[in-house]
């Protein structure tokens, strides 16, 4: 079962693959088992699909610290606080996507962001696996 799962999977990358061949103009080799492999995925897949998707780097701004070559980081003041890696438009929806490689968890922040974008009736998931996001798109957005 594990190997006919794996098989599935190469061919679902395959398939990603050869679809998004004309964005790089090269053939690109997707991988899941990273952060930014999975972000790919996802980006990659909703762009082929007709949706916009862009990724959120929400870190604090470098700021000198007097000493040559080491910052602080300072808050960004632009991005609320536990914003989800992906914002995205998918069917003229509203999708935040956040996501989580491992035994990773929300933080207080990213629940409290997640609350908000629901009461908003936006829509907020959570990514794993390429499996998991293809399974939660295919159910709740694919027309």
């Amino acid at each position: 079962m594990k190997e006919s799962r794996e098989l599935q999977r190469a061919e679902a990358f395959r398939k990603l693959s050869e679809a998004t061949a004309f964005m790089y103009e090269r053939a690109i080799k997707y991988d899941d088992r990273t952060e930014g492999g999975l972000i790919r995925c996802i980006q990659d897949y909703i762009t082929i699909k007709g949706g916009f998707c862009e990724r959120v780097h929400c870190m604090g701004i470098p700021k000198p610290t007097g000493t040559p070559g080491l910052y602080r980081l300072r808050p960004n003041t632009v991005m609320h606080k536990g914003t989800s890696d992906l914002h995205c438009i998918i069917e003229g929806m509203a999708v935040k996507i956040e996501i989580k490689i491992g035994s990773d968890r929300l933080s207080k922040e990213q629940m409290e962001y997640r609350d908000k974008v629901e009461a908003a009736r936006g829509i907020y998931m959570i990514a794993r696996t390429f499996d998991d996001f293809l399974v939660w798109f295919n159910a709740h957005l694919s027309s």
